[in-house]
């Protein structure tokens, strides 16, 4: 989401200057090396853990201190008051971050998100705000070599330019499983899809602590699973690449939606708990596809994990995103991304906002907050 603001400050930076990027992953450490910058570009690490730890925490506000930095941009900080001193402790000249409660006590200037902007729209802003020049047409594709696309394909069992691969990502990492269709809506799909057409082919993508997931959409399938390819790896660049040879990725608002969109491939977004106009994956050829309740979207700040009930995912049937997939494989313009505010729900709506569906099962959803593992039961 921030890559373009992050260029567009990179891009009009003299040679001798720096520019350090505080991200919270090391996933996002990746992101950042992928990127061609053209000045002094470090990349800090704080993961979640070290966000509790006070002591880490302003340890890292006296590094940043000592830098004498001329500007800094905190678009994701959150309002509080442990924040606003971290942020004077900087001691930037010139400071933007969010309006909030505190914001007039941490920041020079400070910035409201306006309905109907994407984050990566309001993040450009935050360098605009702090001097630097309008973002046109802000881009989040990632540039991928020749030579890795073809090291890709390499990858792929039988891979031939006349099949049409459709990459899917049930997984959401650790902290966002919340925001996931259901395993068995993804094994139907795949069914769907390879009944389709005898060109279409499927690439299950995760990471290494959801190859279990993965492999549960194949196992006891009722389609052909030589026909399918599985992608579990913590290898950003190669899984980057593989995204680059597929036609289209259906996924959850999570990391491969946007990886995919960085690929520069067509997504078929599946949308709950969020605002697929503000969080979804930023691309013209992105297709959303959401059940509408009246509770959702309910991902905010202090309530990050969800109902406990997400039926707001459930619900999505494998016959719309199949619809959606066909949409975007036969090149179609896709429906315009809503951009829906989000409510104050604690808790899944019931009835349904559509009555002809009541009689749907109700499905429970567990969570182990410690874990972040979450799985269905009927």
């Amino acid at each position: 989401m921030a890559v373009p603001l992050l260029r567009n400050c990179d891009a009009n930076l003299s040679a001798e200057d720096q520019m350090i990027v505080l991200v919270k992953s090391r996933l996002e450490v990746e992101v950042m090396k992928a990127v061609p910058w053209s000045t002094n570009v470090e990349v800090w690490t704080t993961e979640r853990g070290d966000a509790k730890n006070n002591i880490k925490l302003f340890q890292t506000a006296f590094n940043l201190r000592a830098k004498r930095p001329s500007v800094f941009l905190a678009p994701l900080l959150v309002d509080r008051l442990r924040n606003a001193i971290w942020t004077r402790l900087i001691n930037a000249p010139i400071s933007v971050g969010p309006t909030g409660k505190w914001s007039s006590m941490a920041f020079t200037r400070s910035l409201q998100n306006e309905p109907g902007m994407h984050k990566v729209e309001y993040f450009v802003r935050f360098g605009v705000a702090a001097g630097f020049p309008e973002v046109s047409n802000p881009d989040v594709r990632l540039p991928v070599s020749s030579e890795s696309q073809f090291q890709a394909r390499s990858k792929i069992p039988g891979w031939n330019p006349d099949q049409r691969w459709i990459a899917l990502g049930p997984g959401s990492g650790r902290f966002e499983a919340f925001k996931r269709w259901p395993p068995s809506h993804f094994k139907i799909l795949a069914r769907m899809l390879l009944q389709h057409s005898a060109q279409i082919r499927i690439a299950l993508f995760g990471s290494l602590r959801e190859r279990e997931l993965l492999e549960s959409i194949l196992q006891g399938a009722d389609f052909d699973v030589s026909r399918c390819f599985l992608y579990a790896s913590d290898d950003f660049h190669r899984a980057l690449a593989l995204l680059t040879q597929c036609h289209c990725m259906v996924a959850g608002c999570a990391g491969l939606l946007h990886m995919a969109a960085a690929a520069g491939i067509p997504v078929v977004g599946l949308y709950g708990p969020s605002n697929p106009g503000f969080e979804g994956a930023y691309s013209k050829c992105h297709y959303p596809v959401r059940f509408g309740l009246e509770c959702s979207p309910c991902y905010r700040t202090g309530f990050i994990y969800g109902c406990g009930e997400p039926l707001c995912m459930t619900l999505i049937k494998p016959e719309m995103v199949f619809e959606a997939v066909i949409h975007m494989l036969e090149g179609s313009k896709p429906p315009p991304l809503p951009w829906t505010p989000v409510t104050r729900a604690t808790r899944a709506s019931w009835p349904f906002v559509d009555d002809s569906i009541k009689s749907v099962k109700r499905h429970k959803f567990l969570r182990n907050k410690s874990e972040g593992n979450f799985k269905y039961l009927p």
